[in-house]
């Protein structure tokens, strides 16, 4: 620390000298250092000015020149900040950061899982929520004592493996059943059986697939010659907006071109009413090219459904909180300075927050909260762009399983099932198209029919459901006696048989009438792209103000489990910017039912996380013009090469600046780190790439250097990897074997892992060479021992010199042994072989192998190990 500075009294004759010889003036720079602009004049002089000796007023100089004092850092007589020792600067002890207050607004399975995960940071979280309960759209009712439940909105888990929802729900000790995937078809008027990979069915499955991806391949080239038609320089159809069609249009003027039987195209409206249903949407209003562009990401594993309900899950989820408000309707969003204010709707009520995290459903948004100030373009364009449909249930708990008889259900003993209802073309497919029994969940006589896209608008309609209310209702008797006709006719049952049907009770939903949800689920519409969804899931107002939901995760639109995995991504991303989180830091799975010990805010992972650059791939303008902040390549040029893909352009903001880069060339600098979605430090690789020069090319923009001490040389990774043959894929030369000589020529796996054993890039000049390896030879084939199928192994080409068993052969200067007639020996699995590395002995005459014969079997054991005690 430099010294307080203060005038010099004047004085009347020359200045007293310093104590280390030098003048009263400031003391001059060394060369090359920097100066403070305005207190030096930049030249060293030898004598004090002449207005200063003659007692004038000093010069400015001289003015802000300290006065001589004790040197701390030496203890010497000499002013302090002349000394030539390094003093270290003293740390000043600084008060604890406070940690951050947050609100999170909804209460559905993307807030809860947000929440939690910040209270288990140690930030302070209030929930509030518009409705009665927790869970939003995971809405399940109850139907027994034994705690089973029927979910009318969210119902499934679709994948197991990895998936955090299957997780939450076993760390809770929640039952999942295995509900299964097969359908029954039979015709929805005479009730008579589809068999199942009959041909009509086989047929019909086959046409409809075939028409899905011929258009969509359609599509594909009408969006690539619109882009070649605008200019672009890439022969590559690029996401954008106004390039899309609707995939029913497309698909129903295919399927026409077919010539398909009546029964066939009965069949073929069926699967039609299956897509509405996943996508609860008709498919009039799909993409044609993005509907479903999240299918490569779905969790693997069987589909299962919580007997407990998912509202028992979001309930268990949502205990440990400390603050959770329900009923409580925000009206307006407001930022103040560097504060949010949250307003309740209709009264005076506020919270104060820092970040305030927005999980409403897309219906919500989409009719509009008031935020103050606006939000920007780009975030209110992808909320109107997203679709948002709906699905309605209808459930019926009955006294007893009529449809179990073989009359009904073909003999069938299965206690999970579903039936597909088949309707005739002149109708409509889609309303109470499928028929779900869940006995085998609930253990309770419970049928449940679905209805999608525009038959649930037209349900809600008929039904009366127009007040706004919630979106769990009890059903009307018109919409039960609509059910067990349409249920009647599914069967082939008579009046008089249908009159017995006992219907204990009955349930339905209408989720586009509720105000708190307006429909179900999201989906992508003509003219949506998938960069729409990570607009979505983009932060606003400088950071302050984040969002969560299905909405938001682009790669599992519309589940449950897309919603918490985005609430918990966010609440990571919150804490790293809010110091609770450091780089270093391993949080992203939560440890159930186990509540971690919460942390204080360390400035240090606030340094870091001011460094945080997200990754804007929804900016909306044309690329091929942009170039690589690294490598200088534009988009439109090929720099993928053997061992490295640069992949497309990222657009990084950091404030009104936005910088582009190649996914490959910012993962191949040693400063950048991804976690959850966010770039760290990728404009000090660019600062320090500016300063470097690649040692292939010679262009700016280096960040890989050579991990040798004594190696000046930086490399792109293009140039790395086309000129010094590295795999930046796999961190290791290219070339180099995978395994051991010994290893199987056909990897067991198809992944290709990192190897560990070259842990930094090393230039071809400062890298070991290649060892030399034998070359493989073909399979052989072991015998076996006890007469199972023989192990294929691989043995290198010494051994397949001779016969398996066989002994060596030996040296020229030693008499060859006699042949023997004998069979070799088997070699048993596992045995060991010779090590062809050791060097060899003399060779001796190898004496006569004798005949291999089975061994006996052991004999019994004592009468005292078998008979029991």
């Amino acid at each position: 620390m430099e010294p307080q500075q203060g005038p010099i009294p004047p004085s009347t004759g020359a200045a007293p000298a310093a104590p280390n010889g030098s003048n009263g003036a400031a003391p001059a720079k060394k060369q090359g250092g920097r100066q403070k602009k305005g207190l030096t004049s930049g030249k060293a002089t030898s004598a004090p000015p002449k207005r200063l000796a003659m007692g004038g007023p000093p010069p400015r100089a001289a003015t802000l020149a300290p006065p001589p004092s004790t040197c701390r850092a030496c203890q010497g007589a000499h002013s302090a900040h002349t000394c030539g020792k390094t003093r270290k600067r003293r740390k000043v002890a600084q008060p604890p950061l406070e940690p951050p207050r947050v609100v999170v607004i909804g209460a559905g399975v993307a807030g809860i899982g947000c929440a939690r995960t910040l209270e288990q940071l140690g930030a302070v979280v209030t929930v509030v929520e518009a409705k009665p309960r927790v869970g939003g759209r995971c809405a399940s009712t109850k139907i027994n004592d034994e705690g089973a439940a029927v979910d009318l909105g969210a119902s499934w888990i679709h994948g197991i493996r990895k998936n955090p929802l299957y997780t939450a729900a076993c760390q809770l000790g929640l039952h999942c059943v295995d509900t299964g995937d097969d359908v029954a078809l039979r015709d929805g008027e005479t009730g008579v059986s589809i068999e199942r990979d009959s041909a009509e069915d086989k047929r019909a499955f086959e046409a409809f697939n075939a028409a899905l991806a011929s258009a969509r391949k359609d599509g594909e080239e009408k969006a690539l010659a619109e882009s070649q038609q605008e200019g672009h320089v890439k022969a590559r159809a690029m996401p954008r907006h106004g390039v899309d069609q609707a995939l029913g249009p497309a698909v129903s003027s295919l399927l026409d071109a077919q010539s398909l039987s009546t029964d066939t195209l009965k069949l073929v409206q069926w699967h039609r009413a299956n897509m509405e249903y996943a996508n609860a949407c008709p498919m009039d209003s799909l993409s044609l090219r993005f509907w479903d562009q999240d299918d490569e990401h779905a969790y693997e594993g069987a589909h299962c459904a919580v007997r407990e309900g998912l509202g028992a899950l979001c309930a268990g989820l949502a205990r440990p909180l400390r603050d959770v408000r329900l009923q409580w309707p925000v009206a307006k969003i407001e930022r103040v300075n560097n504060l949010i204010v949250v307003t309740k709707e209709n009264s005076t009520e506020t919270l104060v927050a820092e970040v305030v995290v927005v999980t409403v459903p897309l219906g919500v948004l989409k009719r509009g909260l008031a935020f103050e100030p606006p939000l920007p373009n780009w975030k209110t364009q992808a909320i109107a762009r997203l679709g948002f449909g709906v699905l309605d249930k209808v459930a019926l708990k009955f006294e007893r399983p009529f449809w179990r008889n073989a009359e009904y259900w073909n003999g069938s003993e299965k206690r999970i099932g579903n039936l597909g209802r088949v309707l005739d073309v002149s109708e409509y497919g889609g309303e109470f198209f499928l028929w779900v029994d869940l006995e085998g969940v609930t253990n309770e006589h419970v049928l449940v029919a679905l209805c999608p896209a525009l038959n649930a608008e037209r349900f809600e309609v008929d039904a009366g459901f127009t007040t706004g209310g919630e979106a769990v209702r009890k059903a009307p008797s018109k919409v039960v006696e609509k059910c067990l006709e349409a249920l009647r006719k599914l069967l082939g049952a008579s009046s008089d048989e249908k009159n017995e049907w006992k219907v204990l009770s009955a349930t339905a939903t209408a989720w586009r009438d509720d105000r708190r949800a307006l429909g179900s689920y999201s989906f992508l519409a003509p003219g949506c792209i998938p960069e729409d969804v990570d607009a979505l899931a983009a932060p606003c107002w400088g950071g302050v103000l984040r969002w969560a939901g299905e909405h938001t995760s682009r790669e599992h639109l519309a589940t449950a489990a897309g919603a918490l995995e985005s609430g918990r991504a966010e609440a990571r991303r919150i804490a790293r910017e809010t110091g609770l989180l450091s780089l270093s830091d391993d949080e992203d799975e939560e440890s159930w039912p186990h509540v971690a010990k919460p942390k204080r805010p360390s400035r240090e992972a606030m340094r870091d996380a001011r460094s945080a650059l997200c990754v804007r791939s929804f900016v909306r303008r044309d690329t091929s013009e942009d170039v690589c902040a690294l490598c200088g390549l534009k988009s439109g040029e090929d720099a993928d090469v053997e061992g490295f893909m640069a992949g497309p352009l990222l657009a990084f903001e950091q404030g009104s600046r936005i910088v582009w880069v190649h996914d490959g060339c910012a993962a191949a600098s040693s400063e950048v780190r991804v976690l959850d979605d966010a770039w760290f430090h990728v404009h000090a690789a660019i600062s320090r790439g500016r300063r470097i020069a690649c040692a292939a090319c010679g262009q700016k923009g280096a960040t890989l250097g050579c991990i040798s001490a004594e190696c000046p040389h930086s490399y792109h990774g293009r140039c790395a990897a086309l000129h010094q043959k590295w795999d930046l894929r796999l961190h290791r030369p290219l070339g180099y074997p995978k395994r051991s000589k010994h290893a199987c020529i056909e990897s067991d796996s198809s992944d290709e892992e990192v190897d560990e054993r070259f842990p930094a890039f090393s230039c071809l000049a400062c890298r070991p060479p290649l060892p030399k390896l034998k070359p493989y030879a073909q399979h052989c084939t072991a015998p076996s021992l006890d007469g199972r199928p023989s192990v294929k192994r691989n043995v290198s080409a010494k051994v397949m010199q001779r016969p398996l068993g066989a002994p060596r052969k030996p040296p020229p200067f030693a008499a060859p042994p006699p042949p023997t007639t004998e069979a070799p020996r088997p070699v048993p699995f596992g045995a060991p072989r010779h090590n062809l590395m050791l060097p060899r002995k003399p060779a001796q005459p190898a004496p006569a192998a004798a005949p291999w014969r089975p061994q006996p079997p052991p004999p019994p054991p004592p009468d005292w190990v078998t008979k029991p005690r």
